[in-house]
This record gives structure tokens, sequence and C-alpha cells, in this order.
């Protein structure tokens, strides 16, 4: 399991760097910017969320999980400086399992509300935007929301599989 450690070089978030590096630079850390990721169904997240586990110490970061129609979104935000090599190791899993997302105004706002302070569940009922977490990873949520709106609608849609 990668961990950030006091002898290594750091950035401060994981997105938008070149790789591999040892070098880091001021203007690097600078540009970098956080990115969003659309996974097709559940358990494509699941798995993602299971082999992140495995490979990176997810006390590092904060990572928010957003359903719509058309799948998930995921955030991934450094809580403190990584080293490239999870870095690397980040950005190879999620790569693996997801696209960058292009963010409409609407989600671009959810998650400008979320950094701001204001609630999940004030956020969902501002947005009717389902926020499954924010923060540490709670694959129960995953699930209890799933199961939920399976037997809400009376089906499973393709992205709750």
């Amino acid at each position: 399991m990668f961990k950030a450690d006091a002898h290594s070089d750091y950035v401060s978030d994981w997105a938008m760097l070149p790789l591999p590096s040892q070098t880091v630079l001021d203007s690097d850390v600078s540009q970098l910017r956080t990115r969003v990721h659309r996974l097709s169904d559940a358990s494509t997240v699941r798995d993602l969320l299971d082999r992140m586990h495995q490979r990176i110490d997810l006390g590092l970061l904060h990572i928010t999980l957003l359903h719509d129609w058309e799948g998930w979104l995921l955030r991934i935000q450094a809580r403190c400086s990584l080293t490239y090599e999870v870095l690397g190791s980040l950005e190879a899993i999620v790569q693996e399992h997801g696209e960058i997302a292009m963010l409409t105004n609407r989600f671009g706002l959810v998650f400008l509300q979320l950094d701001c302070g204001m609630g999940s569940l004030e956020v969902m009922q501002r947005y009717s935007v389902p926020v499954i977490f924010c923060g540490e990873v709670d694959l129960e949520e995953l699930r209890v929301f799933c199961e939920g709106l399976t037997q809400g609608l009376g089906f499973q849609p393709q992205s709750l599989r």
C-alpha cells in the first residue's frame, strides 16, 4: 500500500500531472486541477474503490461520489501531499475504470457547494442530485442507495448494476 512519507517528492493534488517525473516544480503544483471521472455502473465503482483500497491509503484522499441517470461521477482530491508514485498508481487505476467527465453547470455547482461546506443532504435537496458519499468512502451507502433506487423504480437501471 502506498503512503505519503517525509522523504519523497510531493505534490498537493493528483490530477493533470506529467508522469513519471521525480522533480516537482511550484508551477506544476499551481496548475493542477481536480479531475472528475465518469463511471458507467455500480459494479465498476465498487471495483475501482476496491482496487484503490488495495494499492493506496484511502485516508490520504477525499472522495465524492454522485449518481445521475447516465452513471456515476467520482471526484478524488488529495487531503495532503502525495508522491508521484502514489499519483501514478492512482491515475492508472482510475483510467482503467472510467473516463474524464465533462461537467454540466449543475454538477459544477454541486461540487462547489460541497466544497464550501454545504451539507450533503442540503445539496441533494437543492440540486436533486444523489450524493452517495463525500469525504470518506462508504461502500455500504453505495449498496443501500442502489437497492433503494431499484426498489423504488421497480427495475434495475444499467447504471445500478
